[in-house]
């Protein structure tokens, strides 16, 4: 969490209402909200591979609420009728078919300056000052549990991809029935920079189409090395992981 800048840390409760950290309403202070500890086993073909710790944010109701810690939480998830579609698409027209997902997707993305919140070091991990002041974090990036969160990567993924992916002779689309859904076009370029042309001498335009549920990117397209380049691109902005 420190590594990828999701928190700072070591900061009085007046530090983070200076930051812009709401105050409790009735105690008129800064309250910081408890990290729960989660302890996981992952499992492949039954067999124990990895021991897995992840820090989530206390976002039930008796520690956040809307208004005061957050704003809005939808977001968008595909229609299982998107999915039946696009493989067989895929099928029917004999494409490509590319999967990955993007590592710690939640952490990628920043929180607003008006919702960013106090959180409190879990046992173990507690900080006071030289003048026995307690300290605690500020979350300046999503993180899990956060009620906000999905809302806010959403937003934060489609962003990076409808601006990347619309210069340098890229165009993205997303689909307006179902916003998980985008589509990329472009012309084929050949190693001297030239345009590709097929045997009635007409520009070849690749086209790709992918559908994304949360952290998930599944990629359908009529020419590999595209769908590799969409990969790439997401990885060295997010964080991306083949599977």
């Amino acid at each position: 969490m420190t590594d990828s800048g999701v928190v700072e840390h070591g900061l009085t409760l007046k530090e983070l209402e200076a930051r812009g950290v709401k105050p409790d309403a009735r105690t008129k202070q800064v309250k910081p909200i408890p990290i729960s500890v989660v302890l996981d086993h992952k499992y492949v073909d039954n067999i124990l591979s990895r021991l897995k710790t992840r820090l989530a944010v206390c976002g039930d109701k008796r520690h956040m609420k809307k208004g005061i810690h957050f704003t809005e939480t939808f977001a968008a998830s595909p229609n299982h009728n998107t999915a039946r579609l696009l493989q067989a698409i895929c099928a029917l027209k004999k494409w490509d078919r590319l999967s990955f997902d993007i590592t710690q997707a939640y952490t990628r993305a920043l929180l607003p300056e008006g919702e960013r919140i106090a959180l409190a070091y879990p046992k173990g991990y507690r900080r006071q000052n030289e003048h026995g002041e307690e300290l605690a974090m500020l979350l300046t990036a999503n993180l899990y549990g956060h009620p906000g969160a999905a809302r806010q990567w959403s937003r934060t993924r489609d962003k990076f991809i409808l601006s990347h992916f619309n210069k340098n002779g890229w165009v993205c689309e997303r689909c307006v029935c179902d916003p998980c859904l985008f589509r990329w076009s472009r012309k084929r370029i050949d190693e001297h920079g030239k345009s590709v042309l097929d045997d009635q001498g007409v520009t070849v335009c690749d086209t790709a189409i992918g559908l994304i549920y949360t952290d998930d990117v599944d990629l359908i397209g009529d020419h590999a090395p595209m769908l590799d380049e969409i990969k790439a691109a997401i990885h060295e902005r997010m964080g991306g992981q083949g599977c």
